[in-house]
């Protein structure tokens, strides 16, 4: 949000500006981008309490307007129920698609599993 004001400059006058307008708050929007728990402490509710915590933090902080979880795509439905269960609403929809360059090559869709 604020590099947009800065015109595709990092120069010294834009890094000036981008501390200012920093410390203006002029930030409305905070995004996680990736989150991940290994395996065996999956499933026992640290993923929600990761996503819970950091929106905690960040509600603390009246400028921000929202909170945006991206990269949960159609093909991680654990991530979807968690944030879904937290009280997250989906905004976004991301599809990915799969090109095979040879058509006759066996293509076979990653399980997912069901837990």
């Amino acid at each position: 949000m604020i590099l947009k004001h800065l015109n595709g400059k990092l120069n010294l006058p834009a890094m000036a500006k981008f501390i200012y307008l920093k410390k203006k708050k002029t930030i409305t929007r905070a995004r996680g981008v990736l989150m991940g728990v290994i395996p065996p402490f999956q499933g026992r509710g640290v993923e929600s309490g990761i996503i819970l915590k950091v929106a905690e933090v960040i509600r603390r902080k009246p400028h921000y307007e929202e909170i945006e979880f991206s990269w949960v795509a159609d093909f991680n439905p654990k991530m979807r129920k968690i944030f879904i269960s937290v009280g997250a609403v989906p905004a976004k929809h991301y599809i990915t698609y799969r090109y095979l360059f040879d058509r006759n090559a066996k293509f076979e869709r990653y399980p997912i599993p069901n837990d």
